[in-house]
C-alpha cells in the first residue's frame, strides 16, 4: 500500500512540534507548582492553542476558572478533559465539586457516587460528597460521611473543621467549638482550621488554591 505524501505531512509536523509543545507544558506546570496562577493560566492557554487535546492543560484551566468563580467556563473545560480521559478520577472529582458550587447538589452527589463506586477509598471524593450533602441541607448524610473520615484519620483537620461548621449550622455551638478545637490541636498551622475555637465560622476552603 502506497502512502500519499499529503498523509505524512500532519504526522511530520506533529513530530517537529513535539519539543516545543513539551517546553510549553513544562513552563506551564512549573508556574502552577510555584503558585503563580495568573502566569500559569496564560501558559496553559498558549499550550492548548497548539495542542487542544492536552488533558492536563484543560483540567488546570478548569480549576483556575472555578477559583475565579467562572463556574460555567470551568465545567466546560472539565467536561472537555473528561471526554478525552473518561476514567481520570481528579477530573471527575473536580467536575462534581464545581457542580456543588453551582448549587447542583443532586448532580454533584451522583458524580461522586459514581467515582466512589469505583474507588471507595478515594478520600477527596468522599469529603466532596459530604460537603455537597451539607450544602444541600442533608445534614444526617453529611454528618455520617464527615465522621467516617475522622474515624479513618483522627488527624483529618479538614473533616474536623467541616464537622464544626455543620454543628454551627445545626445550632449546636458547643459541639462546633469542640470540633474546632480538635482541628486546631491536630493542625494548628492548617488553613482549614478556624483561628479561634469558639468561632466555628470559617471561610470555605474549597475555593482556595
Amino acid at each position: 500500500m502506497t502512502i500519499s505524501p499529503r498523509h505524512l505531512l500532519p504526522a511530520a509536523l506533529l513530530l517537529l512540534a513535539a519539543p516545543a509543545l513539551r517546553a510549553q507544558a513544562a513552563t506551564a506546570d512549573s508556574l502552577w507548582a510555584a503558585g503563580e496562577y495568573a502566569a500559569a493560566r496564560g501558559a496553559y492557554e498558549r499550550a492548548l492553542h497548539d495542542n487542544p487535546g492536552w488533558v492536563r492543560g484543560l483540567f488546570r484551566l478548569g480549576i483556575l476558572a472555578a477559583w475565579d468563580g467562572r463556574l460555567d467556563s470551568a465545567l466546560a473545560l472539565l467536561r472537555d478533559a473528561r471526554e478525552m480521559e473518561p476514567a481520570e478520577p481528579d477530573v471527575r472529582a473536580w467536575e462534581a465539586k464545581v457542580l456543588a458550587w453551582q448549587g447542583r447538589y443532586r448532580d454533584a452527589t451522583l458524580r461522586y457516587d459514581s467515582l466512589l463506586a469505583e474507588q471507595p477509598e478515594n478520600r477527596d471524593a468522599r469529603f466532596g460528597r459530604a460537603q455537597a450533602y451539607a450544602w444541600w441541607g442533608r445534614h444526617a448524610e453529611a454528618d455520617r460521611e464527615f465522621r467516617a473520615l475522622v474515624e479513618a484519620d483522627p488527624r483529618d483537620a479538614e473533616a474536623l473543621v467541616a464537622l464544626a461548621q455543620l454543628r454551627q449550622w445545626q445550632g449546636r455551638p458547643d459541639e462546633a467549638s469542640h470540633y474546632a478545637a480538635e482541628a486546631l490541636a491536630v493542625a494548628p498551622e492548617d488553613r482549614a482550621a478556624p483561628q479561634s475555637a469558639p468561632a466555628a465560622q470559617y471561610e470555605n476552603r474549597g475555593i482556595q488554591p
